[in-house]
């Protein structure tokens, strides 16, 4: 097992400090690595997600409009995990500063696992918008060349569907680094408790990554209706709540 708090400097972004965690163990593994984690020993000071109040907050800060807006990022938080380190990756970080995370495991199976957040845009008719409600950002539109479903069923298809979402993962570059390992990626959310419906996505394509930056964005296509509808349902809360 390793834990890297990896820091990267982007020059614009400031210092970002990240972690992973990989395992020879795999997944299933994860939860024995609570007991002797060094960083936080026993994890006394963790509150889960269902545990979470507004009392919680710091004096000051105990919002009730705050408190739902983390709560709607944390239904939008997932956990990544990656199966494949690939060939490509370098040995150092841009800067020279260090070795760049997990050069040692090139071409290697060993799990790896971090967190992402998701962003989730619904499409009808080739036409699309964001979370907010709005069809474009920075004068850049959201429209799809494909007027129906790109997924790989709906593509072979003569019934393709005409409504579907695009799920983004945004993660960093070192948990993600190029379509190799996007290839062996899938993302998990709605895990918080023993009891919950959790949903699993795989088959993931690289939007963007960006090393000097340490960031990733990774696309996945749904035309699941219940699914598409709650979690742009969920991305539409978050907005909402961002916007007070």
């Amino acid at each position: 097992m390793m834990c890297l708090p990896d820091v990267a400097d982007d020059g614009a972004l400031g210092t970002i400090q990240h972690e992973c965690l990989s395992s020879e163990g795999g997944e299933s593994d994860l939860q024995n690595y609570l007991a002797v984690c060094e960083k936080n020993p026993n994890h006394t000071g963790f509150i889960s997600v269902k545990d979470f109040t507004v009392h919680h907050l710091p004096e000051g800060h105990r919002h009730h409009d705050l408190y739902e807006f983390i709560k709607a990022t944390a239904d939008l938080t997932v956990r990544v995990g990656v199966k494949m380190t690939s060939v490509k990756r370098p040995n150092v970080w841009p800067d020279k500063t260090g070795p760049y995370p997990f050069c040692e495991l090139k071409g290697k199976t060993t799990f790896r696992c971090g967190s992402g957040e998701l962003d989730i845009y619904e499409y009808k008719n080739g036409y699309g918008r964001d979370g907010h409600g709005h069809t474009e950002k920075a004068g850049f539109s959201y429209n799809s060349r494909y007027p129906t479903c790109p997924c790989e069923n709906c593509l072979h298809s003569n019934a393709a569907k005409k409504i579907w979402w695009e799920v983004v993962l945004t993660t960093a570059a070192h948990v993600v680094f190029d379509d190799i390992e996007a290839k062996h990626t899938t993302c998990k959310l709605f895990y918080d408790q023993t009891d919950s419906d959790v949903k699993i996505f795989d088959k993931f394509s690289v939007l963007y990554v960006d090393v000097n930056k340490d960031a990733c964005a990774l696309k996945y296509i749904t035309c699941d209706e219940t699914l598409g509808k709650e979690l742009y349902a969920l991305a539409r809360r978050r907005a909402e709540l961002l916007e007070k």
